[in-house]
Parts: structure tokens; C-alpha cells; sequence
């Protein structure tokens, strides 16, 4: 089989079960967390569905989405007064002293030295994702389902635009939307919430999106925009090395590298 041929097949065959995939998903009953994520320095090993120009720039966004087994009703949650809650609030409700104020309750209630008695120091648990061994019969129940793996997530596609530029997150947002069907009325899906995960950057940026301009409200009546705790996990580790490497880092690196600089 010669590559021109190859490659078409792949094509089809990619074609075929995006579409095997994405057809049933206006009747899916099962939550569906969406994620989108940009790869401005990398690409993809089989590079087949994407065109010199992509692969030039090297930026380009991949989307996936978890399919969560478990019933749950996504439909649109009434108020006392006949109307829906949406799925973001409102500025009036988000910015109020009385939310302002439970959440700095909330957070101060914490206790601040948690290290001796967190999970990974009583179970002497340490690797990532904190698996403990050996497990109760619950949490290799829980373990064993992968809800942290690949068990249930499928990938949807790989689009031209960078998702953290501005122009690259309306153009991937608006596929997603066409997909899910947030914020549009003759949606065969309006009525229900959507769920879509991403990083710091992207979070803010569509935050600031949905919040800036009263056109995104239908957005924000359906879209549950959720935080990947994975960066800020990452940016924990980074202020932490910035701030003790000196302390652990120092005495083993000068005497590998007596003449450099510990840099950042």
C-alpha cells in the first residue's frame, strides 16, 4: 500500500469513529466533560490530519471528553420563582459581600499546617496520583474504576487554531458550543448544563469572555466551566522551587556543576 493510500485510509478510518462517537451524543445520558487544551510547542507523532501551515506555527488545540458512568440529570435546575439557575452566576451574585465573605470563611476555617496528617503521610502514600497500597475494599473498588485514567475518556479531534490566543479560543469554543450546544436555543441539547474543563490560562480567558460582554450570558446559563487542578498543582511546585532550592537543591548541584549558576 503506498502512503497516499495509507493516508486516506487513516482519514476514513479516523472519520468513522469520530462519527461512531458523536452521534449518539445528543441522547447521551451520561454526564460528558469536555476538555480543551493547546500544544503550542509540541505536535502530533502522526501528523497525517494536519496541514504544513499547523505544523509550521506549531500550535494547534486537542479536545477530548469524558463520558462519566453515572446518572445524573443535566437538565436545567428551576427556582422557587419559575426561572433556572444558571449554570455560572450572575455578576450581582458573584461579586456580593455576603458570597465574598462565606468564601473567606470557608477558607479560613482551614487548618494551615494539614502535612502530618494528610493522606500520603498517615498511608505513606508517595506517588501521583495518590493510589494507596494496600487498599480497603472501597478504594480498590474506587481505583479499579479509572476515573483518573484513560478508561473513559475519547478523543474528539484536533483543530488548526491556538486556543490560548483570542482569535484561536472563539473559534474552538464556538466548536465546542456546536457540539454540546450551550448557549443555543434550537440546540437539540438546550435545556441541559454542559460541562468543559480546562487550564489556568484557558479558564481565564473564557472567564473573561463570558464575563465581559452581556452577549455570553445564554453561555453562562449553560456552561459549568471547570478548573483543571493540574496547574495550579504544577504552579505549587514551581513557587515551592523557587523558594527552597537553595535549601535542597544547592549541595548536590554545586559539587556536579562547581562552575555554574543555579538558575530557576
Amino acid at each position: 500500500m503506498n502512503p497516499r493510500t495509507a493516508n486516506r485510509r487513516a482519514r476514513i478510518e479516523a472519520a468513522t469513529s469520530q462519527t461512531s462517537l458523536l452521534n449518539p451524543i445528543n441522547d447521551d445520558t451520561y454526564p460528558r466533560l469536555h476538555w480543551i487544551d493547546n500544544y503550542a510547542k509540541h505536535f502530533a507523532a502522526n501528523s497525517i490530519f494536519l496541514n504544513k501551515e499547523v505544523l509550521k506555527n506549531m500550535a494547534w488545540t486537542a479536545q477530548g471528553m469524558k463520558k462519566l458512568p453515572m446518572a445524573v440529570d443535566m437538565s436545567w435546575t428551576a427556582t422557587p420563582s419559575g426561572q433556572y439557575f444558571p449554570a455560572l452566576p450572575n455578576l450581582p451574585v458573584l461579586l456580593r459581600k455576603e458570597t465574598i465573605d462565606f468564601i473567606f470563611n470557608e477558607i479560613a476555617s482551614f487548618d494551615r499546617l494539614q502535612y502530618v496528617d494528610s493522606f500520603s503521610v498517615e498511608r505513606q502514600v508517595v506517588r501521583i496520583p495518590l493510589k494507596p497500597s494496600p487498599a480497603s475494599l472501597e478504594e480498590k473498588s474506587h481505583l479499579d474504576s479509572s476515573f483518573d485514567g484513560l478508561r473513559y475518556f475519547h478523543p474528539i479531534s484536533i483543530y488548526p487554531e491556538n486556543v490560548v490566543a483570542s482569535v484561536g479560543l472563539l473559534a474552538v469554543l464556538h466548536r465546542v458550543q456546536q457540539l454540546e450546544g450551550f448557549g443555543i436555543l434550537n440546540h437539540s441539547r438546550s435545556g441541559f448544563y454542559s460541562l468543559l474543563h480546562a487550564d489556568v490560562a484557558i479558564f481565564w480567558q473564557v472567564i473573561r469572555l463570558l464575563y465581559c460582554y452581556s452577549g455570553m450570558a445564554p453561555l453562562r446559563q449553560d456552561l459549568f466551566l471547570c478548573l483543571g487542578f493540574w496547574h495550579p498543582y504544577m504552579y505549587a511546585h514551581v513557587a515551592m522551587w523557587n523558594e527552597f532550592r537553595h535549601t535542597f537543591l544547592a549541595p548536590a548541584f554545586f559539587p556536579l556543576f562547581p562552575n555554574q549558576k543555579l538558575l530557576k
